[in-house]
């Protein structure tokens, strides 16, 4: 399991993030109250069926897994320590790229993409331009995205905010050439069909023009 895997179960997120970091642990309080913070806290269950499995139950619990992982590595974490120089000593192969390659591989338990160890490799003034850029974009779509919904009818406009994901998908091939997986195709085919078919009812019903009760005056 990769430590940075969001979804999933927050007691797994933490077992392999301590793993990962090849850290020293008691598993002691510390621990078990930040495990109770990210909502799992041992044997705390009220129900006999135990904690939900489903990723989606946990994505609430993000800012939890944030101060986990700082306190980690800043060594806040009572019971807790982690030597990072002895832990990137075990990542100096023969180039740059294979160590990049190496670190990679442990932290996320796979080899890179070739178009994920480009970016690494290179990772110069460029590349932060880029993501700056990105982030510029993005935040002027959920600005747009936020100010529709505030004057658009809420059943139509609703749906559309998941037209950011084909479209970061676009975003990160422009940028940095990074090739979709197969399921990302998938789900953006779905996310655009879906799109279509919404504008195709509503402009049977002839709701498209109608205006929001929020903008109607009298």
């Amino acid at each position: 399991l990769s430590p940075v895997t969001i979804p999933g179960l927050p007691g797994r997120y933490v077992v392999s993030a301590l793993r990962a970091l090849n850290a020293r642990t008691d598993g002691g309080e510390a621990v078990q109250s930040a495990l109770a913070s990210m909502g799992q806290g041992l044997f705390r269950h009220p129900t006999p069926d135990g904690y939900p499995l489903s990723s989606t139950h946990w994505h609430g619990a993000l800012t939890a897994r944030w101060n986990f992982a700082l306190g980690v590595c800043g060594g806040e974490l009572s019971g807790c320590s982690v030597d990072l120089e002895r832990l990137g000593s075990r990542f100096q192969p023969e180039s740059a790229v294979s160590s990049i390659e190496a670190l990679f591989g442990h932290l996320h338990g796979r080899r890179p993409t070739r178009s994920e160890l480009r970016v690494l490799a290179d990772f110069s003034a460029v590349v932060w331009v880029k993501l700056a850029l990105s982030a510029l974009l993005i935040s002027v779509a959920y600005y747009l995205s936020a100010l529709a919904l505030r004057t658009g009818e809420l059943s139509v406009i609703s749906p559309f905010r998941y037209v950011g994901l084909p479209s970061a998908m676009v975003l990160d091939f422009v940028m940095f050439r990074a090739v979709p997986q197969w399921n990302e195709y998938t789900g953006a085919i779905l996310i655009v069909l879906a799109g279509l078919v919404i504008l195709w009812r509503e402009a049977s019903l002839g709701q498209l023009r109608a205006r929001h009760p929020a903008n109607r005056r009298g």
